[in-house]
């Protein structure tokens, strides 16, 4: 059983309000499990069961929204739907791993091992012990301290693992298993599958993070979306920490290439990157001079000018609020920052996520 809750308030958690709950039941002694969806009213104190599924549209607060409201569809997946991520190579029950559990827990200001207190309980067929170092276990993505090649590849594992790995899917061959090498994975410079409208992509192209597939398809919300059901919203910190992990796969170890002319700008960052209600662009000038900053989608269509004047050499900063130059908000997705003066133009991509 599980349910599904949502913030009435943005960011506010004490507005949650129960939508839905699903069960997995097991038929019978059978190797077979049919699921339901349950969804609640507004009081939160009855929930009807639908079995064709369905579609509902919840009004919230969201001060980054026109007029400070906003809508969220929320779609009520068929019992047939639920066969298609809960798959019989994945032992069809999706649930917390092992990896998931070995480690420290805070219940409510006490910190204690996980399956160490699983096991008192009781809430194993049979005593476990207390040695758990053999145990296999995957990084918290939500932990800063730990390493970000880890929370990344743990969050893929646990989000995506289940269709993405060996007899999962037959129209494609990636495996997204924490345990799979990154070069056994099938994702590194490979071509996807499905197709891509733009720019020759890759599932993964090291230090690109925001122009390659695996992110574009957790900040898709058509047809294109990972998950492709019972999703419809983007995972912001998610896409942080995988786009973040394979800008880092591209870092250079040494300087090739040739280097920028003297009187070239250099365009430093965009922080945050990805980003929700805005973001800083700073770049530098080696000399005074005319120079224009703008905001393109990847068609190279202009969505908003940032800069359109003479400045003085140094360092600049711009902000840019995902708005176009009619003041209307910008669709989530992939933008590209250039500066241009007289001599040269340097660009820097932007994922803006709504």
């Amino acid at each position: 059983m599980k349910s599904f809750y949502l913030d009435m308030v943005r960011g506010d958690p004490s507005s949650r309000r129960i939508v839905e709950t699903r069960l997995l039941i097991r038929a019978g002694d059978s190797d077979r499990w049919e699921g339901f969806s349950y969804r609640w009213n507004e009081a939160g104190t009855d929930a009807e069961l639908l079995i064709p599924g369905g579609t509902g549209r919840y009004e919230i607060v969201d001060p980054a929204a026109p007029g400070g409201r906003a809508h969220v569809d929320y779609r009520f997946p068929a019992s047939e739907d639920c066969s298609r991520c809960h798959t019989v190579q994945v032992g069809q029950v999706l649930g917390v791993r092992t990896a998931q559990l070995n480690g420290f827990h805070d219940y409510g200001g006490v910190s204690a091992h996980q399956l160490e207190t699983w096991n008192r309980l009781g809430l194993f067929t049979e005593d476990i012990g207390g040695d758990f170092d053999e145990l296999p276990r995957w990084e918290d993505p939500a932990d800063d301290s730990a390493s970000l090649a880890g929370r990344a590849r743990s969050y893929l594992a646990a989000n995506c693992a289940n269709c993405h790995r060996p007899g999962g899917l037959r129209r494609t061959e990636i495996d997204l298993r924490y345990e799979t090498a990154l070069e056994a994975a099938g994702i590194v410079n490979a071509a996807p599958n499905l197709g891509v409208d733009d720019f020759d992509r890759r599932i993964l192209r090291p230090g690109d993070g925001a122009g390659s597939v695996l992110v574009l398809r957790m900040l898709a919300l058509d047809d294109r979306r990972m998950p492709p059901l019972a999703s419809g919203l983007v995972d912001e910190e998610g896409v942080r920490i995988v786009s973040r992990w394979i800008d880092a796969l591209g870092e250079p170890t040494a300087v090739s290439g040739p280097l920028p002319s003297p009187d070239a700008p250099t365009l430093l960052r965009g922080y945050p990157n990805p980003f929700n209600s805005s973001t800083t662009i700073t770049w530098s000038l080696p000399q005074a001079g005319p120079v224009d900053l703008a905001v393109h989608d990847v068609t190279g269509r202009r969505v908003r000018t940032l800069v359109s004047a003479r400045l003085a050499a140094g360092e600049h900063q711009a902000r840019w609020d995902g708005r176009d130059d009619r003041d209307a908000p910008a669709a989530s997705g992939v933008y590209l920052a250039r500066v241009r003066t007289t001599a040269e133009s340097r660009t820097f991509k932007l994922t803006l996520l709504r």
